[in-house]
């Protein structure tokens, strides 16, 4: 059986000092993630049903994806040109009282051409062509 997509998520946290000092923690909020299962469908299954609700016609992995991304807030992407996998989306920078907090979320076993369109559909660019 294939692995299901997921999407999960981390954080980063710095606290700033009187100063140049500081502090950072970062980790997981959801490392196992929240899945996807479009290949799942139809809603009757468990499989599909447990993770994702609301699912309109015509809306794949790569909507859903997008759609839970800007959902969550997340704007940018980890690199501004299509580099390939492992492309992050973060939300902006956001400030609670000494802390500021940049959550981020990671795309874990979507294929290779659906991890592209979201990329493209987030805002990125395509790769940059090889200059000789």
């Amino acid at each position: 059986m294939a692995e299901l997509r997921r999407i999960c998520s981390s954080y980063s946290d710095v606290w700033m000092g009187d100063s140049d000092d500081y502090e950072e923690d970062h980790g997981w909020i959801d490392e196992e993630g929240e899945t996807f299962a479009e290949m799942y469908w139809p809603l009757g299954d468990d499989v599909a049903a447990d993770h994702v609700a609301d699912l309109s016609e015509g809306e794949t992995a790569i909507t859903l994806a997008v759609k839970f991304l800007r959902g969550r807030g997340a704007t940018l992407p980890s690199s501004s040109h299509w580099m390939g996998r492992g492309v992050w989306y973060s939300t902006p920078e956001f400030r609670e009282d000494d802390r500021v907090r940049e959550e981020s979320y990671h795309l874990r076993n979507f294929h290779p051409e659906e991890e592209r369109r979201i990329f493209e559909l987030m805002g990125g660019r395509p790769a940059r062509a090889e200059s000789y």
